[in-house]
């Protein structure tokens, strides 16, 4: 601290060092009001030593002060001396002190304390503290030009601007919104007084009940993302372009431009092309241009049509033509085009344009150049017209045209027409490729055959007229053939037939026979066409082949998938139970968050199973829906349930959004679920942020059937659109990153579709990038009220009272019999504590020995194992005559619903599936022991 002696008059020089590193000035002036002390601080912001200071006092006009607007600072009111004069201190006080080490202001806020002598309170002198501000001051300047040029833009807009602040209710949910200032262009634009809406409620100014574009403003002041969008604003009766941006948090703006003309231009320009379009769709005729110098090619939507091509894909450009037109017509296109291009001329030519189906249509095709500025040619425009009706048309003239040209010859020359129209049709008869035969109805002598029938049978047409029918034909004899006029003389003159023909060197093939009994007068013939199916009957068999190798590839599927879940869920019945019964135990924190994890690993492989087992049934019709009432309440309730850890472990917020359907639907509420299950948690796993929304709506009332749409709406990653078209596909997902990045197998999605198509609807999503996705699919639902449900002997799944159930199996006899080892250990370790006397048996035959041998309450029965089957076993023990009644329960990693048929056809009881849940083991066993013997 620099000070003018040593020692200090006023005893304070024991802080110099403190006050030689307060980044605050400190200047102390003795009761005279001359500057004793000054700290580093002090000479630097004030830009003078303590030398020049010591002794010179505030109202020395040397030193050079102003007021925050400019105006001089006299000494006398300087703080200090305020101080001096009245004993009290004085705070925050601003001014420009000058710096002549800067040669400018030096803004500093400034405060004042008296000092008083310990003794007798005597005004000894005052202490002065100030910070150097001419930072914030400057800050403060460019921020009221900022405001200064806002304000200058804000009142020169030609759109109208409006600032709003978001209105949250208790919980944080914004439910209106206040407006704090618009620009005149907002009056201009809506017709609405600025007095009429700054500082009221968009709810109120607007006068619509509820604040206008609530949810997407406050997405914009939540995110800070702005949008853009255009809507029809009802209250005004007109349409706007609005641009929505963030200023601060809570905040929004918004920019407006009344486009109503704009709207109503571009609607009379899309009523115009579309009576264009309906013009050229009547008239078979379309437009094209093509910009030469780009080889761009322009088609209106009836080109497209014509064609038979997606408009989404554009038209085809001039160089890929080649593909639109029969050759040798293209080679035609191509020199009026040059010529056209070189001389300026129009042409008119007629082209087969090839659709993609492949039909040939004729059509008319008018080209006109176009020229730019400078008279260059720059354009070729025209009309393509399908004339292919006309030209069938005249083509169809033409023919009536020579019908009556030919009648008219006949009329003037009969005879030699006659003549020549019998060689005619004799000569188209002979090369027809059709057999042709007459012979008599009652012998079955041939009386004439043409010369394919001669091809075909090996014959000459004289040795063929030596002949009978039943010569060539065995299943014909005299008999038959006139037991088939008889039948054709009473009903149907015309027989078609397929049979086999004998030709001369013995050798037999396949023929279609379609034979008329024809008759004049008295005498009767029967006149038969034979067709040579060799060709279709090999086809035939390859197609019979390829049909038996198809369904055999599809029955090997079946087989190894079946196979595939029995060995899945053998081993993971194993882990499940293995976990289960580790839990029983005492387990430290960790060992039971690992058991967590291997169940859950195990429970999502059991899934994945179950998803290719549905695939694998809907593929080979073996699915089958349930219909009985479907609860669209009880079903979001599951959902909720199923979901609440998982969003609960993202902090998601879930929204559900019913709309009221008709009551008593029918479908299968288990399969709806399931589908809604594979979306929503597909949502969460890609939804790091924000919300997932369940959505359910009647989309259509079909009069004894309702189409109810579901929808699942995230805010997650979104898919890029050129991967949605394959995203139902089996094995598919958005790409290879999310894979690695977020795992699965992508049978979620097709599994849905496949349900979805099976309940009568369709599935489907719409996606954005980055802003989230809405997954969809229908089902239609009968009209209709389930028939009363029948009671079954099912087992119930309430929690089991344990005592209750060790009571229920005490002294109970039970035969467990399982081949693979691990499996069997396990099931005896669940049952342990039952009170059960338990026998064990590795396969079938043991089973049935042990039953010869002793009498058991209940039978656990695996279905696949060596030796002997149990089914098998079953069918053997239902034999015994002190077993046909005891309870068989199936208990297998068979999971197909026709193992379950089967295990129910060999006699017994119940089914389990593996893996096996040990309350649903314990539930079963319970209900089985619990059921009165045949003897009581």
């Amino acid at each position: 601290m620099s000070h003018a002696s040593t020692d200090g008059p006023f005893g304070y020089p024991h802080s110099d060092l403190v006050l030689d590193r307060l980044p605050l000035g400190v200047v102390f002036q003795d009761a005279q009001g001359e500057i004793r002390v000054a700290n580093p601080a002090a000479e630097r912001i004030l830009g003078l030593s303590l030398d020049q200071m010591c002794g010179v006092r505030l109202i020395d006009p040397r030193w050079r002060a102003m007021h925050e607007d400019g105006s001089p600072f006299p000494g006398e009111q300087h703080p200090a001396m305020i101080t001096l004069r009245t004993g009290e201190p004085v705070r925050d006080v601003v001014m420009g002190v000058f710096n002549p080490q800067h040669e400018a202001y030096t803004w500093i806020k400034i405060g004042t304390w008296p000092v008083r002598n310990p003794a007798g309170g005597v005004l000894e002198g005052v202490y002065a503290f100030f910070e150097d501000i001419t930072g914030q001051k400057t800050t403060q300047q460019q921020e009221a030009v900022s405001e200064a040029h806002f304000h200058t833009v804000f009142a020169a807009m030609s759109e109208g601007l409006a600032l709003h602040r978001l209105v949250y209710d208790n919980t944080g949910h914004p439910v209106d919104y206040r407006i704090l200032d618009v620009n005149p262009a907002f009056t201009t634009q809506t017709g609405l007084a600025r007095e009429a809406v700054v500082g009221r409620l968009g709810s109120e100014a607007y006068g619509t009940g509820s604040a206008p574009f609530l949810e997407r403003y406050a997405q914009v002041a939540r995110t800070g993302q702005a949008q853009v969008f255009e809507h029809y604003f009802e209250p005004l009766g007109r349409y706007f372009h609005i641009s929505v941006f963030c200023p601060a948090p809570g905040h929004f703006g918004t920019v407006f431009q009344d486009i109503t003309e704009r709207k109503h231009t571009e609607a009379s320009l899309q009523r115009q092309r579309t009576m264009l379009a309906r013009t050229e769709r009547i008239a078979h005729v379309g437009s094209w241009e093509w910009e030469i110098s780009t080889d761009t090619v322009t088609w209106s939507d009836e080109l497209f049509r014509i064609f038979q091509r997606d408009p989404e894909q554009g038209a085809p450009s001039y160089a890929e033509h080649p593909q639109l037109y029969e050759p040798e017509d293209m080679q035609r296109l191509h020199a009026v085009v040059a010529e056209a291009l070189e001389h300026g001329t129009s042409y008119t030519v007629e082209l087969r344009a090839i659709r993609r189906d492949g039909a040939i249509r004729i059509c008319k095709a008018h080209g006109e150049v176009q020229r730019d500025t400078d008279g260059r040619i720059t354009h070729l425009i025209g009309a393509f017209q399908d004339i292919t009706e006309q030209k069938q048309a005249e083509a169809e003239l033409e023919r009536y045209r020579q019908e009556l040209e030919s009648l008219v010859e006949q009329r003037t020359a009969a005879l030699q027409q006659s003549n020549d129209q019998l060689a005619h049709t004799q000569f188209a008869i002979d090369r027809a490729g059709i057999g042709i035969a007459w012979s008599k109805a009652d012998t079955g002598r041939f009386i004439y055959a043409n010369d394919e029938i001669c091809r075909q049978l090996g014959y000459t047409h004289d040795e063929l007229m030596a002949l009978t029918v039943s010569d060539i034909n065995p299943e014909f004899s005299p008999a038959a053939l006139r037991q088939l006029t008889a039948e054709m003389r009473t009903g149907d003159s015309l027989k078609r037939v397929e049979s086999v023909h004998r030709r001369k060197d013995q050798s037999i093939y396949p023929v279609a026979l379609t034979v008329y009994l024809h008759h004049v007068g008295d005498a009767e013939w029967l006149i038969a066409f034979t067709e040579d199916i060799t060709a279709r009957k090999a086809a035939e068999a390859e197609l019979i082949q390829a049909r038996d190798a198809a369904e055999s590839a599809n029955r090997a599927k079946s087989a190894f998938l079946a196979n595939m879940s029995h060995e899945i869920r053998t081993p993971l019945n194993a882990v499940l139970g293995m976990v289960h019964l580790m839990r029983q135990e005492t387990l430290i924190p960790a060992q039971a968050k690992r058991l967590d994890k291997i169940e859950v690993a195990g429970r999502h492989l059991l899934d994945l199973i179950n998803a290719v087992l549905d695939l694998s049934k809907i593929e080979s019709d073996k699915l089958t829906l349930d219909e009985t009432e479907v609860h669209i309440d009880a079903i979001m309730r599951n959902l909720v349930a199923m979901l609440s850890d998982r969003l609960s472990e993202k902090n998601l917020k879930l929204r559900i959004q019913l709309k009221a359907c008709p009551p008593d639907l029918l479908g299968d509420p288990t399969r709806l679920q399931q589908a809604l299950l594979n979306y929503a948690t597909n949502a969460i796993k890609f939804t790091k942020t924000g919300s997932i929304t369940l959505r359910v709506f009647p989309e259509a009332d079909l009069g004894d059937s309702v189409v109810v749409r579901f929808e699942v709406e995230d805010t997650g990653i979104g898919i890029a659109p050129e991967r949605l078209r394959c995203l139902f596909t089996e094995f598919e997902q958005a790409d290879t990153s999310i894979t690695r990045r977020y795992g699965g197998t992508g049978l979620g999605l097709a599994l849905t579709k496949r349900l979805a198509q099976l309940m009568g609807g369709e599935a489907g999503a719409i996606s954005t990038p980055d802003v989230g996705s809405t997954f969809w699919f229908t089902a239609r639902l009968r009209r209709g009220k389930a028939p009363a449900a029948v009671t079954q002997d099912a087992p119930e799944f309430e929690a089991l009272d344990r005592a209750k159930l060790t009571h229920c199996c005490a002294g109970r006899r039970l035969l467990l019999v399982e081949d693979e080892p691990i499996n069997r250990e396990i099931t005896l370790e669940l049952i342990a504590d039952l009170g059960l006397q338990i026998d064990s048996a590795e396969n079938g035959a043991e089973a049935l020995e042990l039953v010869r041998q002793h009498l058991y309450d209940l039978i656990l029965m695996d279905m696949q194992m060596p030796v002997m089957d149990g089914l098998e076993a079953t069918y053997r023990i239902r034999r015994l005559p002190e077993a046909a009644q005891v309870p068989i329960i199936a208990m297998t990693a068979n999971a197909f619903a026709e193992d379950r048929a089967r295990c129910l056809e060999a006699g017994m009881n119940d089914f389990l599936t593996k893996p096996v849940k040990p309350e649903r083991l314990t539930a079963v066993i319970r209900h089985w022991l619990s059921r009165p013997t045949p003897d009581s």
